[in-house]
């Protein structure tokens, strides 16, 4: 049985803005603050309202991750959504206590960057989805 995490985070910048910052991995170094290089594999792709990947390295590996852009008033919420398969028992409060603080910490992080993104982001660079 899969286990749910879920995470939050609202700004004002736009659902173009965020999703491009998701989605051109050069940028991730400016806001994500990764331990070491992931290796996503996409398994969903509707830009720029949501995106979805299975992990294939790093830790935990297999857990899935949907990331969904949603209008909110002006602003636009950010819901970071995952699950992952609870293999060895007794380590699932663990793992959902830790992704819970990831998946949080990345929806913030990338909110608060994409607000005050600096011509050098290599977000900003054309790219079409």
């Amino acid at each position: 049985m899969p286990h749910e995490i879920e995470a939050t985070a609202t700004t004002y910048a736009a659902p173009e803005v965020i999703f491009k910052h998701l989605f051109v991995a050069d940028s991730w170094d400016e806001w994500a603050a990764f331990w070491a290089r992931a290796r996503h594999e996409v398994v969903a792709y509707d830009p720029p309202r949501h995106c979805g990947y299975v992990a294939m390295a790093g830790l935990p590996r297999g857990y899935r991750v949907d990331i969904t852009l949603e209008p909110h008033g002006v602003n636009t919420l950010i819901r970071w959504r995952g699950a992952f398969d609870g293999r060895i028992p007794g380590t699932a409060p663990l793992k959902r206590a830790m992704l819970r603080r990831r998946f949080g910490s990345f929806a913030r992080r990338v909110a608060w960057h994409a607000e005050r993104c600096e011509p050098g982001c290599p977000a900003r660079l054309p790219v079409e989805f």
